[in-house]
């Protein structure tokens, strides 16, 4: 029951060294890739990073937020 707000776009191409094959259903390989869209909300701006885990450590990197339409204050 929420309408949406934004967009968050973000390129995931540093994370593809992440990738692992898996196998599904009747032995049908897929690829798997794992991101967490961070969002940090400041006293009058949101921002968006993509972050993942590579090797064990944490890294982020950046992502847009595109708001869908204009937001007004009632």
């Amino acid at each position: 029951m929420f309408s949406n707000l934004c967009t968050v776009q973000a390129d995931t191409s540093r994370v593809s060294k992440t990738l692992s094959p898996r196998r599904g259903f009747a032995g049908m390989q897929f690829y798997r890739q794992q991101f967490s869209i961070v969002l940090k909300f400041g006293l009058t701006e949101l921002e968006a990073q993509i972050g993942w885990v590579e090797e064990g450590e944490e890294q982020r990197g950046p992502a847009a937020v595109v708001f869908d339409h204009v937001v007004e204050a009632v």
